[in-house]
């Protein structure tokens, strides 16, 4: 059963990407607006938020569940991010949960494109009638953020949890649509060879 620890990890592991694009700074009507340039300067997205959201999971073999995430992200120097997140799902057969947290690197590749990746570690634990267990892992994923329209970004990872001799992993997929200045709602979905999974969630950029 540690493979499933694994698998709902690697599932997880993007949660370390996103955020919005920040509000631009108010101009005094008095003063001509900087020239539009096209630069890769940070400035293109926020790292900083905090988010909940709803997931559900379809393993192979140990039936479906549904659950919750949160997570937090802060950029406390440029280019470097560190992120903490929680995950909780009560399943057919087993439930699952997961505390992991660490530190990426964000690499912008044009003035709407950033590639991030991340890197950490995770305590997770699973549940079942047949059993409890728990294992210790890595966890990291590499990918692209992209901004789309104003309103609209996407993003795209390759993630991988490591632990007790067995490696899972996985892809995945997201669309954020802004709905307010510091508000954004998510659309998400993952698969890999075990496992498929989908959620939605809110985030707050502070």
């Amino acid at each position: 059963m540690k493979t499933i620890l694994s698998v709902a990890l690697s599932l997880a592991a993007s949660a370390a990407f996103a955020g919005s694009p920040p509000q631009p700074a108010y101009v005094p009507s008095s003063m001509p607006p900087p020239p539009v340039q096209n630069d890769t300067s940070l400035s293109a997205f926020a790292y900083d938020y905090i988010e909940l959201g709803w997931n559900h999971i379809d393993f192979d073999q140990y039936g479906e569940g549904d659950g919750f995430n949160a997570a937090v992200s802060v950029m406390p120097v440029d280019h470097l991010l560190l992120w903490a997140a929680y995950s909780q799902n009560y399943g057919d057969v087993v439930d699952t949960r997961s505390v992991s947290g660490g530190a990426g690197f964000v690499l912008p590749l044009a003035a709407n494109v950033h590639w991030v990746t991340t890197a950490g570690a995770a305590w997770a634990e699973a549940r079942s009638e047949a059993g409890d267990t728990d294992d210790t892992l890595f966890v990291g994923s590499t990918g692209l953020r992209v901004s789309l329209l104003e309103w609209l970004e996407a993003q795209a990872s390759y993630n991988v949890a490591a632990g007790s001799g067995d490696t899972v992993s996985s892809g995945s997929a997201a669309l954020l649509f802004d709905l307010g200045e510091q508000v954004q709602f998510i659309a998400s979905g993952s698969f890999s060879a075990e496992a498929t999974g989908f959620g939605a969630g809110i985030r707050y950029h502070f």
